[in-house]
């Protein structure tokens, strides 16, 4: 599962984007890569 970055709900792997909020979802190393994570 992956976890919106936006509202934390749980999504499939394969939406493009949450059922919750609607925010284009995006996995956690292309998350790392922009943002870091430190």
């Amino acid at each position: 599962m992956i976890t919106c970055s936006v509202c934390g709900c749980l999504n499939d792997p394969s939406n493009m984007v949450c059922e919750e909020c609607g925010s284009d979802l995006i996995d956690e190393t292309e998350y790392y890569e922009l943002y870091g994570d430190d």
